[in-house]
């Protein structure tokens, strides 16, 4: 049907489909035939419409995960870290966070003995307390072997981290490292959307291989 078509003047091609002229109605036989041409153009056509937006849609996730991983590598510049020594009740002022010291205590577990400090952490000037962190240091006797227990508070905003370093052989006290890292969280989560939005691409390129190969 495809050369009585080109020949004949009841049709003429457009390139987005085919365009019946006037006199088409009076070609009958040739109607259905061209109908059903017609629907299945229409269908591709917006078959690839779906494909279009939906690339764009993965490239446009990809890019915003891009620019969270960015932000939150810019937020490390302004990272802040202090290392002191902590009797009790007392307060280490870093950032817009308070760390108060409640208690220094040992714990033996048999497999490792575990010493930990308890701390208290405040936002501001608020005197309620927004978490408990646990620092410690382990100790594994069959190997002689020490590992260090650091603990975090993490959120939307920063990246609270607090390690315990030792113990002042003066004092007796314990000495923290506390790290503040604004925006962490806009690193991790801008990786992970990114790869979301690159494995996105990867299912999407296989369909539509798999498709050319059908």
């Amino acid at each position: 049907m495809g050369d009585n078509m080109q020949s004949n003047p009841a049709y003429r091609l457009d390139p987005q489909g085919i365009i019946l002229s006037e006199t088409t109605f009076g070609f009958r036989r040739d109607v259905g035939g061209l109908l059903r041409q017609t629907a299945k153009r229409l269908i591709a056509f917006c078959s690839s419409l779906a494909n279009r937006k939906s690339h764009r849609l993965v490239a446009s996730l990809v890019a915003f995960g891009i620019i969270l991983t960015i932000v939150g590598f810019i937020g490390e510049v302004f990272s802040k870290s202090v290392q002191q020594e902590i009797g009790f009740r007392e307060a280490i002022k870093i950032g817009q966070y308070r760390v108060v010291s409640q208690s220094f205590t040992q714990d033996n577990r048999g497999e490792f003995v575990s010493e930990y400090v308890v701390l208290d952490v405040y936002r501001g000037d608020d005197a309620k307390k927004i978490t408990q962190l646990f620092p410690a240091k382990r100790f594994y006797p069959a190997d002689k072997r020490f590992a260090d227990v650091p603990v975090n508070k993490l959120t939307l905003q920063d990246d609270l981290s607090v390690s315990y370093v030792g113990v002042n052989p003066k004092s007796g006290n314990p000495i923290i490292k506390i790290t503040v890292k604004p925006l962490a969280a806009w690193k991790w989560a801008g990786v992970s959307i990114a790869l979301l939005g690159i494995l996105c691409i990867l299912v999407l390129a296989s369909a539509s291989l798999a498709r050319r190969r059908a």
